[in-house]
């Protein structure tokens, strides 16, 4: 062989990249699905009291249990609940015009009680909404049900 020794070519090391075209795919997707699926307003807080506590609280305090006797029975209201809209005593009505309507019921000395009937039609948003109204106003008490039940 006249042409010198014979070399054998060197094993090159294999180059092992990490494709991160999969990854951004994967975290970009992830990441919509926490956009879409979370809440940017949190549901108002709601104040929760048993029967107990609101008749030790409005026969308690000294000089005004013999006067809350006095007082005439609470009303009580059923209000149904639907996809966007509330039906009171038959008629619908949109939530635009849920303050007047939760303001006429009862009074500061004699608060109203309403039972809130929901239907299947009707979303959290619309439940959370008609409540933070009632609370506004002069409402004893609320209760809620569930159309069949």
């Amino acid at each position: 062989m006249a042409g010198g020794p014979f070399q054998i070519p060197r094993a090159r090391r294999p180059n092992y990249r990490f494709g991160f075209t999969a990854f951004a795919d994967t975290m970009f997707q992830l990441l919509m699905f926490f956009i879409l699926s979370s809440s940017l307003t949190p549901y108002s807080l709601i104040t929760l009291k048993t029967a107990a506590a609101m008749t030790e609280q409005g026969s308690g305090g000294g000089e005004g249990g013999s006067a809350a006797a006095a007082v005439a029975p609470p009303e009580l209201a059923l209000w149904t609940i639907e996809g966007g809209a509330l039906v009171v005593g038959g008629q619908r009505f949109t939530f635009d015009l849920l303050p007047g309507l939760a303001e006429a019921l009862g009074s500061p000395a004699a608060p109203a009680d309403v039972v809130l009937i929901v239907r299947a039609g009707a979303e959290v948003q619309d439940v959370a909404t008609v409540l933070a109204a009632l609370q506004a106003a002069n409402v004893g008490s609320v209760r809620i049900s569930a159309e069949g039940g």
